[in-house]
């Protein structure tokens, strides 16, 4: 039976574009920060984005908040949900590519406090904006020309484009957070997944017994060395 020869210690490329789509929006988060911290009248904070993969309550934090103390930087969640193979577009030994789909949960906290003129804002729409106001910059940040293969090398990342976005409402223990909000943007991505490939091994000794066709006598023998050729 053949068995590999290759060792498995390398991640798909589903996980390495989740990384990198996680990485480019902390990134690009810092980048609009500075770029905001130039332009009078521009506040970075409105820019900033605190970045995770694969979390389930990232939020949590949120739960029992301190007005005062809490960092109301919004969060967003990266994380890998399906992916289908495109056989058409596929080869049954090496590539194949597949169409897969991330969400990318953005979560806003609003606080309830009073206008200084009178008045009241809900922290329950605080929340669904602040959750919306992170998903136009994840949206434009990944949607933007520089990142039109995620920054890998043709081949690897064929099209990306954002599919859906909706709405929704965080539990915990299916029991709905009060003032915060999420807005999940699902991001479509065709790439190429490879496999390990078989190594033949390296001839390094040949030798072989040359017979006559007509009686099977000997002919000749021959014995190559290809390590000393």
């Amino acid at each position: 039976m053949n068995t590999l020869k290759t060792l498995i210690d390398g991640k798909d490329t589903f996980e390495v574009i989740r990384d990198r789509v996680a990485y480019i929006l902390a990134q690009e988060s810092v980048n609009q920060q500075n770029l905001a911290a130039a332009e009078a009248g521009k506040n970075p904070a409105d820019y900033a984005l605190r970045v995770f993969i694969e979390r389930l309550l990232p939020w949590q934090e949120w739960i029992d908040f301190d007005s005062v103390e809490t960092d109301r930087t919004p969060i967003v969640n990266v994380c890998f949900d399906s992916d289908n193979i495109e056989l058409a577009s596929s080869s049954l030994a090496d590539q194949q590519k597949y169409v897969g789909k991330f969400n990318i949960d953005c979560y806003g906290l609003g606080i309830s406090s009073e206008r200084p003129i009178g008045g009241y804002d809900p922290g329950d729409k605080g929340s669904a904006v602040a959750a919306q106001h992170a998903g136009r910059i994840v949206r434009n940040i990944l949607m933007a020309s520089e990142n039109l293969y995620f920054r890998f090398p043709r081949g690897v990342v064929w099209q990306r484009y954002i599919e859906s976005r909706t709405m929704f409402q965080p539990k915990a223990v299916d029991v709905a957070v009060q003032h915060v909000a999420g807005l999940r943007l699902v991001l479509s991505v065709g790439f190429t997944e490879g496999s390990i490939q078989y190594v033949p091994e390296t001839l390094e000794y040949l030798g072989a017994t040359i017979f006559r066709t007509d009686d099977d006598e000997v002919y000749a023998e021959v014995d190559i060395d290809y390590t000393t050729t």
